[in-house]
């Protein structure tokens, strides 16, 4: 399968309010030999207002955001969708990308009435090479360098990884230099350990991650200690009940007394919990990539002989899992509904009917667009398409309506105490 290497900068860092704003992306083969190659702009919505920070950052300026030869954010949508397309079937691959970059891309998405889970639907799937860069460090230490900070702790930011790593001169925070820093980080890994590479970006892949942790098999996993990247040996003991896609692991170092021993009311979350600095549970999400690496991939490891027998008892200890199973329910971080629709991304997918609407929005003209957005049985892509509507033909909009958009344009700017920034932020 081939890899999309790809990148984004935008205004700010809160995916539902702010909006990409340059995309960069490389194709490659499976043996990572470049195909394609992209990069492109667009211009800032009306409603959103970027963040100082941002700007000073990515080096993007007012000017250039509000340049209106770019294409709008909707415009920039519909060509990434078609290039996707193109490309794929493929592995997504970024830097913290399943947590930064993959969010912004399916509101961007969302927000112009496209399929958001582009990047794990129709074949496609993902990876993240900070999850990886972990992995290889505690793996390969020697082979795969990590900087360390003034305190002596491990960094994988991009820039000093590829640094470190003799990627050369590196202009950070551009789309297509960290695009082009990844495709390099990755293929250091490939070559160091091609097996360890395969594994971890089918790790992407949920239902392989579900594998792993369904056979029942102890796994190792990567954990920061006194300023090293060690595996540490892991086992799954119960589905998390709160969460799914999650299972409860824990450290197979950490003697069995010390874990039964825990009070689960000293603390509020798991990472609270721990024995000669290191963490006794873990929670591990089978579809944000895992670091699980089956003990066999690495040559020489041997788990302690006790481990089989600590697993039976620790699996059989009723008293425990309840007890876990309670922390788990009583500390599970619940979601009320936003009011507001950004927010709104996973309230659920499109009804067959909206998703054909969907479809017909994008084929006519902007002047037709209107009668489809009022057929929209899901409230929250009327008021998204009104918004598109409103930005790219205004004309087609009753002039009451326009005004009202206006209105709510200068408002989006201006507000206070809200979860977005504003012009007095």
């Amino acid at each position: 399968m081939n890899y999309i290497f790809y990148d984004t900068e935008t205004t700010g860092l809160s995916a539902p309010f702010d909006q990409i704003v340059q995309f960069a992306a490389i194709l490659t083969d499976q043996h990572l030999n470049e195909i394609d190659r992209t990069e492109c702009r667009c211009r800032l919505r009306p409603h959103i207002v970027p963040s100082q920070k941002s700007m000073e950052v990515t080096g993007i300026g007012i000017e250039t955001l509000t340049d209106p030869s770019l294409p709008t954010a909707y415009e920039l949508a519909r060509d990434l969708a078609d290039l996707f397309a193109r490309w794929g079937p493929a592995v997504f691959i970024g830097h913290n990308s399943i947590s930064f970059d993959e969010e912004f891309l399916r509101q961007l998405f969302y927000q112009s009435l496209l399929p958001s889970y582009v990047t794990s639907m129709s074949g496609n799937s993902r990876a993240d090479t900070l999850v990886m860069a972990k992995a290889f460090a505690a793996v390969h230490p020697t082979s795969f360098v990590v900087p360390l900070n003034d305190k002596g702790r491990p960094v994988f930011k991009l820039e000093g990884l590829a640094i470190a790593n003799g990627f050369g001169e590196f202009k950070a925070h551009d789309a297509l230099a960290d695009v082009e820093a990844t495709v390099y980080l990755v293929r250091i890994m490939r070559t160091t350990d091609p097996r360890l590479f395969d594994h971890l970006v089918a790790m992407g892949n949920r239902n392989s991650a579900s594998q792993v942790t369904l056979n029942r098999a102890p796994f190792l996993m990567p954990t920061a200690l006194n300023g090293e990247t060690l595996l540490t040996p892991m086992v799954g003991i119960i589905d998390d009940p709160a969460q799914h896609a999650r299972i409860l692991a824990i450290d197979l170092d950490v003697p069995i007394e010390v874990v039964r021993s825990v009070d689960f009311d000293a603390y509020e979350a798991l990472a609270g919990f721990k024995h000669a600095g290191r963490r006794i549970f873990r929670k591990v999400a089978t579809n944000r990539q895992p670091t699980i690496i089956p003990i066999d991939m690495i040559s020489g490891y041997r788990v302690n002989p006790d481990s089989s027998d600590k697993i039976d008892a620790l699996r059989s200890d009723g008293d425990l899992l309840e007890r876990l199973n309670a922390f788990l329910v009583r500390t599970a971080v619940t979601y009320d509904q936003s009011g507001y629709v950004e927010e709104q991304l996973y309230g659920g997918f499109p009804s067959r009917a909206d998703s054909s609407l969907m479809a017909e929005f994008h084929r006519v003209d902007w002047s037709d667009r209107m009668p489809v957005v009022q057929a929209f049985d899901d409230d929250r892509f009327r008021q998204l398409g009104q918004r598109l509507v409103a930005e790219h033909a205004p004309e087609a909009l009753p002039a009451e309506v326009r005004s009202r958009y206006k209105l709510w344009v200068k408002d989006r700017r201006t507000a206070v105490d809200v979860p977005w920034n504003t012009i007095g932020k």
